[in-house]
């Protein structure tokens, strides 16, 4: 079922479930751009996303830590070492209570 869908979609997504792999879909060579993603999937190596190893990434992520920083260089034209220092201090205050 889910990789009618895929299908259908294009190949704009790929596939989580390596029994939907074995359609043959994914590796023509007729349809260069979906065989070409799918083999760097099925023969690269991949990692999981970060906020899924640790949730203090995603909080990280949520709290725009970087973004704020930058915001503060431009609005509040702070050195781009104290942005840079200030997110780190606020990173180091997040990762501690994850572990």
């Amino acid at each position: 079922m889910i990789g009618d869908y895929l299908k259908a979609a294009g190949g704009r997504n790929l596939p989580v479930l390596k029994p939907v792999w074995q359609d043959p879909f994914w590796t023509n060579p007729n349809a260069p751009h979906i065989s070409a993603a799918a083999r760097t999937i099925l023969e690269g190596q991949t990692r999981l996303y970060y906020s899924s190893q640790n949730p203090a990434h995603s909080i990280v992520l949520d709290e725009n830590v970087w973004g704020k920083a930058l915001t503060r260089i431009v609005l509040d034209r702070i050195t781009p070492e104290q942005a840079a220092d200030e997110a780190i201090a606020r990173i180091q205050q997040i990762f501690p209570q994850w572990r």
